[in-house]
């Protein structure tokens, strides 16, 4: 068995070289072999990945969201390492940061599935983007995109803060937010300005979970969960995030959930996929998202 080991330098207050040799050292010891790489050094992932059977992740959602293509295509199975500031992914499947469960982990071999999204602009499908956990619009992407958009001055969940003081100053000079056209499999479900949320998995940051507030949805079943919170201000983001705080969301009439396997988003402003920035959509563009046929595996202790 030989494993892929990817790092983030910069991931887990630099500390992700140093989990990626201790967990090299642990698979020798099992008498397994495994090759340490860098996410800085490897643009090509699929030739790193070429004859191996597993790939441990060191770092964020983001450096997951990296790997996650060339990953499917080589039917690798995957452990997150979780070093970033949310990490959605290991959590959805029960990973952590600890060397011998990691390696034991990954020796036992059993592995389950997790849906992948794809994403792309209506007239740029050839440039679709894979993802694992979520795509939203909303002050949320809002805040992901400021916080991409320069240079970080501090680390973890800090980082956040100067974006969302922008957010909050730009959502007290206008107010309003920009409205959505939304369709689930061709029927139009929503239009309206609000915050929307479409997942392949449930997990979301601080543990909101905004599509897990009505019937759970089975991992693995090729649909994505849709939930849509309409907004008149941006503010009113922060009350629905106490409502699925509280898991109380589900309950409100004015939300709106459904399962699809494409979704179709028309608006402008920015959109966020797995904690990252995914762009922006201008006035009257549309983007496309579906639930890929084959699944990512994962590895799991039961």
């Amino acid at each position: 068995m030989s494993v892929l080991i990817l790092y983030n330098p910069y991931s887990g207050r630099n500390r992700a070289e140093s989990y990626a040799d201790q967990l090299r050292a642990a698979f020798a010891a099992r008498g397994m072999e495994s090759c340490v790489v860098s996410v800085s050094d490897s643009p090509d992932l699929s030739h790193s990945l070429a004859g191996s059977s597993a790939a441990v992740i060191i770092g964020g959602d983001g450096t997951v969201n990296r790997a996650l293509e060339a990953c499917i295509r080589a039917g690798v199975p995957i452990y997150h390492f979780p070093c970033g500031n949310q990490n959605l992914f290991a959590r959805a499947c029960g990973h952590t940061r600890d060397v011998a469960a990691a390696v034991s982990m990954i020796v036992g071999g059993k592995t389950k599935s997790l849906d992948v999204g794809v994403v792309a602009k209506v007239n740029q499908i050839d440039q679709a983007r894979r993802f694992a956990l979520m795509i939203s619009f909303g002050p949320d992407a809002s805040v992901i995109e400021r916080l991409s958009s320069r240079p970080r001055t501090a680390k973890g969940h800090l980082a956040y803060l100067r974006p969302v003081l922008a957010e909050a100053l730009e959502a007290t000079l206008h107010p309003r937010p920009a409205p959505l056209r939304i369709w689930a499999d061709g029927k139009k479900i929503a239009d309206d300005a609000g915050w929307l949320v479409i997942g392949a998995n449930t997990p979301y940051a601080l543990g909101l979970d905004p599509c897990a507030q009505r019937e759970a949805s089975p991992p693995g079943d090729g649909l994505l969960d849709v939930a849509f919170f309409p907004l008149r201000f941006r503010f009113g983001i922060l009350r629905w995030m106490a409502r699925c705080g509280m898991k109380t969301a589900g309950q409100h009439p004015a939300m709106f959930h459904c399962r699809a396997k494409a979704v179709v988003v028309e608006g402008s402003g920015p959109w966020q996929l797995d904690g990252d920035a995914g762009g922006r959509l201008g006035e009257g563009e549309r983007l496309r998202v579906e639930c890929l046929d084959r699944p990512i595996t994962y590895f799991d202790r039961t």
